[in-house]
């Protein structure tokens, strides 16, 4: 385990001067050292008169220029009055994984991708912008009195609306600019006058415009030199499929993974798409004798550590299979997911008698932040929750559950910990995309719930693709799964690594 590894893919924007690590790049943006791991990749933003003034980190997605190379052009200068109106309309534009540093001649700000997919964390005192807790902390934790570390630890609970475990260092919220200047956050999207109420006539234009944007995204993906794409049984790797299409899958390599029971009918799944479509598919079984070495308890303990390390202390991995299918390979390819598009169905909304109002205490559920028994904690994260919606724009009030999703849950859970976490590839999702977001939410959440968006698009992109079932219709075919379960390796269980080790090394922390 070294500093490389663990922090692959990460960034740190800070003031003071440093050198930078081995395979990492220091450059300047304005008066501010900007340093990133030499695989993330850049670009670099000018002005009409090709004035320096921005970079992105991560890999972005125009709808007309597709992925943004080494550099881009704006069609305004720096010292126009509308500048920044004109900016956050390019950005608003970009979906991917990425976080932008930009400056006009007054002030510097800090973009990000449309739900924090490349993490983002801040430290006001000490003037610092990172992709995680530990990159933007010089000194000793001071413990956030909010967060339980027995919770996060061993019961497997998130952080949310902005908390890490350190007091002083903030999770940047999606949607919003930092403000260099001042260090506080302005939420920019969506405007006050944004509808996210299409109503029955426009539903199916709206679930057309998904598909086009979708397909757009997924080709832009695809033209990038080194790509995978995981399948599985489930409704989004196979949307992604399908709007990717069957004659543009020939520079990829598509993989599917059996980690535990459920994902043995995954792979029986992704085998009998690949037969339709005539694919090679790779199948990894993680079980197998020549991935035993990998599970040595050395190195298990070695990798948990590491994914705690990189996501700054934000949560463990349970699952030592999951962390060897992680750790099979770094090839460094661009990961097409589709972890965003469970809002395709409506899934924040489950369990709801209704679909209008606003129930806080769903809501918290949602999020996983505690134990909905301890009134206590209940209490104090439902009064941070109500704020929230609080300060939401009017128009968002008739989706709280989706935005709650894509600015309070997947940061935390996704970006946070997850993609940063599980980093031999660069994941990324395709439905990261602000004008994808605003036309799921428009539909509304009754519709999204009889699951009319998944099948349309799989009806409308590659109707071929509905003959293969899905796992949850496998599991309805005991016969089929027990063949399917005897014909794999035999699936190894392991212990839950105590979550004392990690409170432990935190509370360390706390006293350096």
């Amino acid at each position: 385990m070294n500093f490389d590894e663990v922090f692959r893919y990460q960034y740190c924007l800070t003031r003071s001067n440093l050198v930078p690590p081995k395979n990492w790049i220091l450059r300047k943006f304005r008066n501010w050292n900007l340093v990133h791991c030499a695989l993330l990749n850049n670009t670099e933003i000018f002005d009409e008169h090709g004035t320096f003034l921005g970079i992105v980190l991560g890999i972005s997605i125009h709808p007309e220029a597709g992925v943004l190379k080494e550099n881009v052009t704006l069609s305004i200068s720096i010292s126009e009055p509308e500048f920044w109106s004109v900016f956050e309309k390019f950005v608003y534009d970009l979906s991917g994984r990425y976080v932008i540093f930009a400056s006009n001649a007054s002030e510097h700000r800090v973009y990000h991708d449309p739900v924090l997919d490349m993490a983002s964390v801040y430290n006001k005192k000490q003037h610092v912008v990172a992709s995680s807790l530990l990159l933007a902390k010089s000194e000793k934790i001071i413990s956030d009195y909010h967060i339980d570390l027995v919770d996060l630890y061993r019961d497997g609970r998130n952080i949310s609306f902005g908390h890490t475990v350190d007091a002083d260092v903030k999770r940047a919220k999606p949607n919003h600019f930092l403000s260099l200047n001042s260090f506080k956050q302005t939420r920019w999207w969506p405007s006050p006058d944004t509808s996210f109420d299409a109503g029955r006539g426009l539903a199916s234009q709206n679930v057309s415009f998904i598909i086009d944007k979708l397909k757009k995204n997924c080709h832009s993906m695809m033209s990038l030199p080194d790509v995978e794409i995981p399948l599985s049984g489930g409704r989004d790797s196979r949307n992604i499929l399908a709007c990717i299409g069957k004659n543009h899958l020939k520079n990829s390599e598509i993989f599917t993974i059996r980690t535990n029971v459920i994902t043995s009918l995954d792979v029986l799944s992704a085998r009998m798409i690949s037969e339709k479509w005539n694919f090679p598919l790779r199948e990894i079984d993680i079980f197998e004798n020549q991935y035993a070495d990998e599970f040595e308890p050395e190195k298990i303990r070695a990798r948990r550590m590491a994914y705690f390390l990189a996501n700054g202390l934000s949560g463990v991995s349970s699952s030592p299979a999951d962390l060897v299918a992680n750790f099979r390979s770094s090839n460094d390819a661009v990961n097409i997911r589709g972890n965003i598009m469970d809002m395709i169905g409506g899934n924040q909304f489950k369990k709801l008698q209704s679909f209008e109002g606003v129930d806080i205490e769903h809501g918290l559920r949602r999020l996983s932040v505690c134990d909905p028994n301890d009134h206590r904690k209940f209490e104090t994260w439902k009064a941070k929750y109500d704020a929230w919606v609080s300060q939401l724009p009017e128009a968002c009030l008739a989706r709280v559950y989706d935005f709650a999703f894509f600015e309070l849950l997947l940061p935390n859970t996704l970006g946070g910990k997850g993609l940063i976490s599980l980093n031999s590839s660069f994941r990324m999702n395709p439905f990261s995309d602000r004008s994808l977001l605003h036309l799921t939410a428009s539909i509304r959440p009754k519709v999204r719930r009889r699951g009319i968006l998944n099948n349309a698009i799989i009806e409308m992109a590659a109707p071929d693709l509905l003959d293969v079932p899905f796992t949850n219709e496998l599991k309805k075919k005991p016969a089929l799964v027990r063949k399917a379960v005897s014909s794999f390796s035999k699936i190894r269980f392991f212990p839950k690594e105590s979550a004392r080790n990690y409170i432990g090394i935190t509370e360390e922390l706390s006293k350096i």
